[in-house]
């Protein structure tokens, strides 16, 4: 084989599924086996469901909303000369961490959204697939079989396109060929097979 590929799982887990046998022809980018997820996907749906929550930004922009007003009605009445300073500046400070408090539930639901997209890639990751066109010739862990961070290898692929042959001349051909120039391969026992460069 021009090259000899073992695939590795990128995650540590049990084998779900194989999807090829021995001899098989694959492209890349086909999906070779699959790694128990069971566990991501429930974290998965937690996440989805933490990062699409709006109670605490609701919460936040209403207590907002309660200190803008009281801040607006204590400035009317401190023109009146009903309240006191202490009390508008009170309701300032106030204001400003509810204000505070809208930047923290974004900040929240920010950090949510990329613990979704971690655990997304970590089950996407839990998928082997094939890092090229091959045949599949050694499956090395099988169903229900556990694979560990020091024992990754899955399975192994051999790319037979093209196909490497080394083989040997007299010195005197050997002398005469040239880089890139094609030449006649013929077995002893066979017509020519082909032209090779």
């Amino acid at each position: 084989p021009y090259r000899t590929i073992d695939v590795a799982a990128a995650e540590t887990g049990i084998i779900a599924s194989v999807a090829v046998h021995e001899g098989d022809a694959v492209h890349q980018g086909d999906v070779l086996a699959t790694l128990d997820a069971e566990v991501h996907t429930a974290l998965l749906a937690i996440a989805d469901q933490a990062m699409k929550s709006e109670g605490t930004l609701d919460a936040a922009l209403a207590e907002h909303r309660l200190r803008q007003d009281r801040l607006a009605k204590l400035r009317t009445l401190r023109g009146k000369g009903h309240a006191r300073q202490e009390e508008v500046e009170r309701a300032k400070a106030d204001l400003a961490i509810a204000e505070a408090q809208i930047r923290s539930a974004r900040e929240e639901r920010a950090i949510k959204k990329l613990e979704y997209q971690k655990i997304k890639a970590q089950l996407q990751r839990r998928t082997i697939h094939a890092p090229s066109d091959g045949v599949v010739t050694t499956i090395v862990k099988e169903v229900g079989e556990y694979v560990a961070a020091n024992d990754a290898n899955v399975l192994t692929i051999v790319q037979l396109d093209p196909l490497l042959a080394t083989f040997s001349l007299p010195s005197q051909q050997a002398a005469a060929l040239q880089v890139d120039q094609a030449v006649t391969v013929r077995s002893l026992d066979m017509s020519a097979t082909g032209t090779t460069s």
